[in-house]
């Protein structure tokens, strides 16, 4: 009976410095591979002119050591001649800065000129300059002169 006593403080002790390694290694690790949150961000990206080409833009990045950025209220615009050409919205998406290719599940805006392209579960890859909108798609487009939606002509009676 007595020797059982001692095998069982012996395999709580065990159990105990296992348990204290195990919260070791994650806390050391916690400690490398930790977060950083950046509220309220714009990152302008600039041609060899340096003309604004387009800036991105958030109201919450989270990223750690890896190449992953998590972005919430996701806006881009792109500039043509100085003006906003294009803005692209979402309420969160994941950015590779390695690939520089963004994206989500969530919905996806669209706003040009003359379209509104509106979706869901999206990869926008800004270096090929591709955007796939995988679902849910909608493309409205937009007389220029008017700037409403062109719909179909009633018709006359």
């Amino acid at each position: 009976m007595m020797g059982s006593a001692k095998r069982m403080k012996a395999g709580v002790r065990m159990q105990k410095r296992l348990v204290l390694a195990v919260l070791t290694v994650l806390a050391s690790t916690a400690v490398l591979s930790q977060v950083r949150e950046i509220t309220g961000f714009m990152v302008p990206e600039l041609d060899k002119d340096n003309n604004l080409k387009s800036q991105v833009s958030g109201a919450k990045a989270r990223y750690g050591d890896g190449d992953t950025v998590q972005i919430s209220d996701l806006k881009i615009e792109t500039f043509k001649d100085g003006d906003v050409d294009m803005t692209i919205s979402s309420p969160e998406c994941i950015y590779d800065r390695k690939t520089r290719i963004a994206q989500s599940e969530s919905r996806v805006r669209i706003d040009r000129e003359n379209m509104v392209i509106t979706g869901e579960d999206y990869v926008y890859d800004s270096d090929k300059k591709t955007f796939e909108i995988k679902k849910d798609v909608k493309v409205v487009l937009i007389d220029a002169g008017r700037r409403e939606p062109i719909a179909e002509e009633k018709k006359e009676q």
